[in-house]
């Protein structure tokens, strides 16, 4: 599960830098899902899970959300990016400006409608 191996990926990232407070955000119920309850040993996935229950357990702080796909528009502008790099890994210490607006407009709370491209903000 792809989704999984990113989330570890960003387990092992944060505790290479000694990030101490983590939201850790995945547009997938299931992944989330099997972080926080853990899932069958007999389950594909087990020791991918495992190892990432395992790892988080080394960060002081940290929580495990779902976000709907639609409102994770700063994900998306990064997975935009990565498939257009040549790179293998990119890494970010501040926000680049090719999210920056982005983010913007999700701090600012805006919502969007399930199925609709259209922002509205509160």
């Amino acid at each position: 599960m792809a989704e999984l191996h990113a989330i570890l990926l960003g387990v092992k990232l944060a505790i290479k830098r000694k990030i101490f407070k983590v939201i850790f955000e995945s547009d997938s119920s299931i992944a989330i899902r099997f972080i926080q309850f853990g899932c069958s040993k007999y389950h594909l996935c087990y020791h991918l899970v495992d190892n990432i229950r395992k790892l988080a357990d080394s960060i002081p702080e940290f929580v495990w959300n779902h976000t709907r796909r639609e409102g994770n528009f700063l994900a998306g502008s990064f997975a935009n990016h990565a498939i257009s790099s040549q790179e293998s890994y990119v890494g970010f210490s501040v926000i680049p400006s090719l999210a920056y607006s982005v983010h913007l407009v999700d701090a600012a709370g805006a919502m969007y409608r399930r199925g609709s491209k259209h922002i509205s903000t509160l």
